[in-house]
């Protein structure tokens, strides 16, 4: 899938039709919009946002599809804006 420019929109590989390993979502600039690793079609381990600039927006961390740990909120000059801390898609602090 590209976009009109012929760059990528996404990478990432499939596995029995669910999406496993590193997948990547590009900008159509193709700066990183979004990344982040599937096991068994579920999103596990950390995941990073971008803006368009390739400046990092958030990160946070998914167990089984659900956020579990630290959730960071990034400002536009890569300052921490928030940090929360997840549990079963909860926010517990």
């Amino acid at each position: 899938m590209s976009f009109e420019n012929g760059l990528a929109k996404r990478t990432g590989e499939t596995k029995n039709g669910l999406n496993e390993g590193v997948w990547t979502w590009y900008h159509s600039n193709g700066k990183i919009q979004l990344k982040g690793n599937f096991v068994s079609g579920k999103r596990e381990g950390v995941w990073q946002t971008f803006d368009s600039t390739g400046q990092i927006r958030s990160e946070s961390t998914y167990i089984k599809n659900r956020l579990n740990g630290k959730m960071i909120l990034f400002s536009e000059q890569g300052d921490t804006i928030s940090e929360k801390i997840f549990s079963e898609d909860q926010i517990i602090k």
